[in-house]
């Protein structure tokens, strides 16, 4: 039997930094802070979330940047706004799923 599984991200947060200078190029207003939520999923349905990542980027200079090369300024805004990033209920649809066909299993039984 085959089957199909993995690990797939969604971007579930984006949002422009306000007055906010791009490290690269320097221009103001360009940077975009955007969380990207992963999932595992198995024949491409959701089973559970495994945590989110946080990204900037600029779209003068197209500069990415991953949490771990931010410089402090960009960190601070990831801090302050990853409380908006939040995880949505459709991640975990296969689990719920599952439980759910598990249930009815022992139900009629």
């Amino acid at each position: 039997m085959i089957f199909f599984f993995g690990v797939k991200g969604k971007s579930v947060h984006n949002e422009l930094l306000k007055d906010q200078e791009c490290t690269h190029c320097g221009q103001v207003n360009t940077t975009y802070l955007d969380f990207t939520s992963r999932y595992v999923h198995c024949f491409w349905i959701p089973l559970f979330s495994i945590g989110k990542k946080a990204f900037t980027y600029c779209s003068h200079c197209k500069q990415a940047l991953s949490q771990k090369e931010m410089p402090v300024v960009y960190k601070s805004a990831v801090e302050r706004h990853k409380d908006n990033a939040q995880t949505p209920i459709w991640h975990y649809s296969g689990l719920l799923i599952f439980c759910l066909l598990v249930f009815l299993f022992f139900s009629v039984i």
